[in-house]
């Protein structure tokens, strides 16, 4: 497989699988659909999600099964969120609301009519304050992924946050005011973003220093109004250019440019030493694995370069690349190319390294109309299997750690009120499937959820949390 990717030379850089139906019918039937950060299976009517359905966010690491109208969530669902917190209940518009159980990694769990009519319990059914609840939640979630208030006052004072988008881990440490940054304060991410200065209701507002993570270290200082350069500042590019002036939202005045060596010089000559856009499309590219792209004044054809970075440098193995073709396979070191290697020498690189292989299998989404059909299919039939592959050893992963679920179901169930039953897998057969042998997609539109769901959270499936029909 990675020999065909190799071999192919026309390839149209791509690193977002191109978004498609890849089975049955994404319109009207029971179809799946994907895209780079997504996977929808299920049904549809209409081209929009509606009936029940399975999708998985795959870099946020969440899962939602259940009844979905117009692509909301909406109905009887189950959902797994990225800090690993599952809520089985009920849905209106895609939030949680009516009556549903949230349940914690650490068995703790409240359970009602969401939002805000809610019990909460121990793991060991106790029921306990809210204050409490939230206290012991919040510190195990802290404990086990990071995520949380980490130190100090974060309502109405000063402290420090940590979170995560897209699997990357954010820290904000400075002043707060009603849960927002306000004040002084300190934004990072470990992709390289960060901004020191004032904040206003979460925003950027007075003056302030940012590092662009995005732009491969462009780094801004100055004046900031909701958000944005507004005011007299500094722009200057990853090569040490910059601009100086009064920049706007969306226009730029009294501008003059320098050198890495603060020679003044005109604008055109700025332009033919840096290129009009640096980016980083995907992935990190600040000390990690991520693809940068190039774009020079007067040339149509973008430059891409896929590899490892370090400090915003190319270090180690990585492939250059334009919209046609493949330039080159290399060596880099220091951000400088060290060794061109051939397509067997790559080769090698690829069979070490499976973080890398992988993303040269995205690659595939956007072959160019020169390579053949029979290419392109065969291309489309191995990164389905790939991507198979890891669901199914992600799930299986899932489905270990949350070995006891079903044990804090069954604590719940069996204290709980006539408003909840416990059932057999055997019962649940019947409740969920009686329309059809398929665990989604059986267009019946009744609210009641499948068996997969459950065994997406529980393991087994044997035991099942229930709703009073």
């Amino acid at each position: 497989m990675k020999n065909i990717i190799l071999t192919l030379t026309m390839l149209i850089p791509c690193f977002l699988v191109k978004a498609q139906c890849i089975d049955g019918n994404c319109n009207n039937g029971v179809g799946t659909y994907e895209n780079y950060e997504s996977i929808y299976k299920g049904d549809w009517k209409d081209g929009m999600k509606d009936g029940k359905g399975i999708y998985t966010e795959k870099k946020a690491n969440s899962e939602y099964g259940g009844d979905w109208s117009k692509n909301r969530k909406h109905g009887e669902g189950a959902e797994i969120d990225y800090l690993g917190v599952c809520y089985i209940g009920h849905w209106e518009n895609n939030e949680r609301k009516g009556e549903g159980v949230l349940l914690y990694k650490n068995g703790y769990y409240k359970k009602g009519i969401f939002p805000d009519n809610l019990k909460y319990f121990t793991n060991e059914n106790v029921e306990i304050a809210e204050n409490e609840f939230t206290k012991i939640t919040d510190l195990e979630i802290l404990n086990r992924t990071g995520y949380g208030c980490a130190s100090g006052d974060c309502q109405n004072g000063t402290g420090t946050y940590n979170w995560y988008i897209w699997g990357i881990k954010c820290t904000y440490t400075g002043q707060w005011k009603n849960g927002k940054y306000d004040g002084e304060g300190t934004l990072t991410q470990d992709n390289g973003l960060s901004y020191t200065g004032q904040w206003k209701n979460n925003m950027k507002e007075g003056q302030g220093t940012e590092i662009n993570d995005y732009y491969m270290g462009e780094k801004y200082e100055g004046k900031w109004v909701k958000g944005s350069h507004n005011g007299k500042g500094i722009l200057t590019k990853p090569n040490g250019y910059y601009i100086k002036g009064t920049f706007k939202f969306l226009a730029n005045s009294k501008m003059k440019y320098y050198t890495n060596e603060n020679i003044e010089i005109s604008n055109e000559e700025f332009l033919k030493k840096i290129p009009s856009a640096t980016a980083c499309r995907e992935g990190n590219c600040y000390k990690g694995l991520g693809v940068c792209e190039y774009l020079y004044a007067g040339v149509t054809d973008i430059n891409y370069h896929l590899g490892y970075w370090n400090d915003r440098k190319k270090e180690g193995f990585g492939i250059d690349y334009t919209k046609t073709n493949i330039k080159r396979y290399g060596l880099w070191k220091n951000d400088t190319l060290v060794k061109t290697l051939t397509q067997n020498e790559a080769q090698k690189y690829l069979d070490a390294d499976q973080m890398i292989s992988d993303n040269v299998m995205f690659v595939f989404s956007d072959i160019a109309q020169t390579a053949s059909n029979e290419k392109m299919d065969e291309l489309r039939h191995q990164m389905r299997m790939d991507e198979i592959a890891r669901k199914e050893a992600k799930r299986n992963a899932r489905n270990a750690e949350w070995a006891g679920f079903n044990r804090t179901l069954q604590i719940m169930n069996s204290a709980s009120s006539s408003n909840t039953t416990t059932t057999s897998s055997s019962s649940s057969k019947s409740n969920t499937s009686s329309s059809s042998n398929s665990s989604y997609g059986n267009g019946t539109g009744t609210t009641k959820m499948p068996d997969i769901i459950y065994k997406t959270v529980g393991g087994s499936g044997t035991t099942i949390y229930t709703h009073k029909q």
